[in-house]
């Protein structure tokens, strides 16, 4: 259903019928109540019985809005008389009826094209006569048959029932029904004149009760104030002033008067009220009226001046009445100069035998048009066009346009078409104009030969069949780009598409960009331009390939300008630097390499080379935001334009530490042994040698001592090669604590370690610490929760330069003292060309 808020047409406070519905029977009850309690005092109605709930409140808003409020009418009245000790019998007659006159109402004036917004006092008649002579009587008999039959002990005749429940019903629909009408229509309570409606409203009040107390001749004197009322006020401040006043006629009738003496207030009321509102009506109507007209009047000058032809007019005397802007801006006289002129047709035609001729032509009764040339202001003669229409005996409107302007347009126009056929020439696009009939027909209008360059065609052959260029398109785009094409000039839209075309054997990207028109014939005509973009999607293609390496390189990759400065970087570098992009962005590559001394003169190398050779390569060390360095395989290419000035940098940076750190972890197993990290037999001979040449400096001795283990082969037989060799690891810990930094432990294999122990000034100076290493390897070994595991060692030593001079004469001497250790009883030691020296058997002992 409609909105019944006021001033809302367009619904925006729409609420749903069943709530309206529901609220408007709760208003009919208590206005029921209401009306009780009024008949109840009243001493004309007190012998009726309140069971009846005036309609006039629901027949307006179902006038208005919705004819669906019977629904509130018949349930309110069926509640109300039901609580009133009316059997349900009578209670639906009396709601039927009800229902049934609102109902008729709004059918009746729905035939009869009844305007709710009482414009017009005719609509507001026709709904007095068919409340009066209509349904308002049918209702107002029902009515009164049922009280009859529901009350047989009513005291009133049914006549009285009928004439009074009938004249107190219309009066309540004459003041209710204009008032609701005129509020849901949209009309306001004027605030810029709510002081003069509170005034004559307390005036209407205070002369209604002084004229009603006074007698029945009194009444008459409210006419009057009525009348005048009615032209100050709209329908909805005067339908509250006539409400205002009845209410106070009521309530004097209940206080001053008492049984018959009152006079007949309900037939003044039928009498003044309709007058009354009818009057209002008709004075609004007419204001409306006057100001649609002066708004006509309005609209006719402003058309008149803003109208793009000349307007002028002149009566018989002469004399201009009429002098649009457009005349102002062609002639150059002003209206005012035109006006007060006593000849302003002179001031046009300084010829008298022209001013002759143009005044004649001005009042002929026969409409034509004709060419005249006046002069204007600043002397110039125009070539005008004049048609003229007399509008009375005394005077004629003349409609003028200026063929000079038009004249000066056509060949603007002309240039403009020979300066966009020129453009289209040139312009790197190919031009199309198509036109598709009513029946689907399809045909260029124009095509432009950029747009035969591209499809390799004749404009001939296009013209001749528009299908060549569609046959171009590639078989499997054809009929998808077809199908677009049709549609975007079927519904009028812009379009832009991407197509294949095989053109000279080679496929080519065509881009479709057109735009639509409906002719008033009902032809579409097509504008559109077509542009070989086969090279635009290639370097996009690249484009988006290079902005996929950037983004997922796991490269780091930095883009600076050509002051050095980073302006992007990508995922991998942000993650690898540890700073932000809006972190990098602005600052040179310094923000990532550790302060050194030598990093700007580094630096400068660096970029000298990029700039002499095109391209720099090389190993950097990266300083992150966490203080971390890290080094980096670096690459620095420049980006140049067609002139070979730079524009960007691009460096790429390899993190190479995991290379760095298997390159370490590589080199630590080619040097050192696996088991006890003690140098193997490749670093013991670059040690030996770097030992040699230690001593021939200092011209010292150099103890070459080769070291077995006594027993070990017991103890892997015994416990495993898993104790075997955590007792290995024990041994090269003890040793490597016990010596100084300067010598050297290796381990050759198995339990065969050597030791270079320099800075001795003759073999008895190493007797002391050979010793103290054979009786710390001699030592108990707690391992893995074991009982303690004892070893000896055998130690054959050979000296730099006596025994030999060569690294590997070296070893094999001193292997040869070790064996004559071992066959001396074990956990001693043995030099090279000496007595064996005496030792205690060794023992190995669990």
């Amino acid at each position: 259903p409609p909105p019944l808020v006021a001033g809302d047409p367009q619904g925006r406070h729409r609420l749903p019928f069943g709530v309206w519905a529901v609220f408007i029977a709760l208003v009919q009850i208590v206005l029921g109540i209401m009306w009780g309690q009024f008949i109840d005092f009243n001493p004309t109605l007190n012998a009726l019985p309140g069971l009846l709930i005036p309609s006039g409140v629901v027949l307006a808003l179902a006038l208005a809005r919705d004819p669906r409020f019977w629904v509130s009418a018949a349930a309110a009245q069926f509640i109300y008389a039901l609580a009133g000790n009316t059997s349900i019998e009578y209670s639906f007659l009396l709601a039927t009826i009800a229902a049934l006159e609102i109902v008729l109402t709004c059918w009746i004036m729905r035939k009869l094209r009844f305007d709710a917004a009482l414009e017009s006092p005719r609509h507001f008649i026709t709904l007095l006569l068919v409340l009066a002579l209509g349904t308002q009587n049918l209702s107002a008999l029902g009515y009164s048959v049922v009280l009859h039959l529901s009350h047989p002990l009513l005291q009133v005749s049914l006549r009285d029932c009928y004439l009074n429940l009938w004249a107190v019903s219309l009066i309540e629909k004459l003041l209710f029904i204009p008032l609701i009408l005129a509020w849901v229509k949209g009309c306001t309570l004027q605030r810029t004149r709510l002081t003069e409606f509170l005034f004559s409203t307390v005036l209407l009040c205070l002369t209604s009760y002084y004229a009603y107390r006074y007698g029945p001749n009194g009444l008459f004197l409210l006419l009057p104030v009525l009348a005048w009322l009615s032209t100050r006020q709209n329908l909805l401040l005067f339908s509250i002033s006539l409400l205002c006043m009845t209410f106070t006629m009521l309530v004097t009738q209940l206080y001053v008067y008492s049984g018959n003496e009152a006079p007949e207030l309900l037939w003044f009321l039928l009498g003044s009220l309709p007058l009354a509102l009818t009057c209002n009506i008709s004075y609004r109507t007419q204001q409306i009226k006057q100001a649609q007209n002066l708004h006509t009047s309005d609209q006719y000058d402003k058309l008149f001046n803003q109208a793009p032809v000349l307007i002028n007019s002149f009566d018989m005397d002469g004399r201009c009445v009429v002098w649009n802007k457009e005349c102002e801006r062609v002639f150059g006289w002003k209206r005012e100069e035109l006006f007060n002129s006593p000849d302003p047709l002179a001031l046009l035609y300084p010829d008298a035998i022209q001013r002759s001729a143009a005044r004649h032509s001005i009042f002929t009764r026969e409409v034509s048009f004709q060419t005249w040339h006046p002069r204007t202001k600043q002397g110039h003669r125009l070539s005008t066009l004049w048609g003229n229409i007399q509008i009375d005996e005394n005077q004629a409107i003349g409609i003028g346009i200026n063929l000079s302007d038009h004249a000066r347009a056509e060949q603007e126009l002309l240039l403009a078409k020979e300066r966009y056929e020129n453009l289209v020439q040139r312009i790197p696009v190919g031009v199309f104009t198509l036109r598709q009939s009513l029946d689907g027909a399809i045909m260029y209008e124009y095509v432009s030969p950029r747009l035969c360059e591209i499809y390799s065609l004749s404009d001939k052959a296009i013209y001749a069949d528009p299908k060549v260029i569609s046959d171009c398109w590639h078989e499997e785009d054809r009929a998808e780009t077809i199908r677009l094409t049709a549609e975007a000039r079927a519904w009028l839209r812009p379009m832009r598409l991407d197509t294949r075309a095989i053109i000279n054997g080679q496929e080519r990207w065509i881009r479709i960009e057109s735009n639509s028109t409906r002719l008033p014939n009902g032809d579409i005509l097509c504008d559109g331009v077509q542009t070989d973009i086969t090279e635009t999607r290639r370097n996009e293609f690249e484009q988006r390939i290079a902005a996929s390496v950037f983004k997922r390189s796991y490269d780091s990759i930095l883009i600076l300008d050509d002051e050095h400065r980073i302006i992007n970087a990508n995922p991998s570098a942000i993650r690898l630097s540890g700073y932000t992009l809006s972190e990098l962005r602005g600052h040179t590559v310094d923000l990532l390499l550790p302060p050194s001394s030598q990093a700007v003169d580094y630096q400068r190398a660096i970029w000298q080379e990029v700039m002499t050779t095109g391209a720099w390569q090389g190993e950097v060390t990266m300083h992150s935001h966490n203080q971390t360095e890290r080094p980096l395989q670096v690459s620095i290419v420049p980006v140049r334009n067609n002139k070979g000035a730079i524009l960007r940098y691009i460096v790429v940076g390899t993190d190479v530490s995991l290379l760095k750190a298997r390159e370490a972890r590589l080199e630590r197993l080619a040097h050192f042994d696996s088991l006890t990290q003690l140098p193997n037999r490749y670093l013991l001979t670059d040690r030996l040698r770097q030992a040699l040449s230690h001593a021939d400096r200092n011209q010292n001795l150099l103890a070459t001592c080769y070291v077995d283990l006594d027993g070990f082969k017991a103890v892997n037989d015994q416990y495993g090669h898993s104790i075997g060799d955590m007792l290995l690891k024990e041994v090269a810990l003890r040793l490597t604590s016990k010596l100084r930094k300067t010598d050297t432990v290796a381990r050759l294999g198995g339990d065969e370690m050597v030791l270079l122990l320099g800075d001795f000034k003759s073999p008895e100076d190493s007797c002391g610490l050979l010793q103290e290493l054979l009786n710390l390897l001699a030592q108990p070994y707690q391992i893995h929760g074991l009982q303690p595991i004892t070893v000896s060692a055998s130690i054959g030593v050979s000296f730099y330069p006596s025994d030999a001079t060569d690294p590997e004469r070296l070893l094999q001497l001193a292997d040869q003292a070790m064996y004559l250790a071992k066959q001396s009883g074990k956990n001693t030691y043995y030099f090279h060309n000496q007595a064996t020296k005496e030792s205690p058997l060794i023992d190995v002992t669990l």
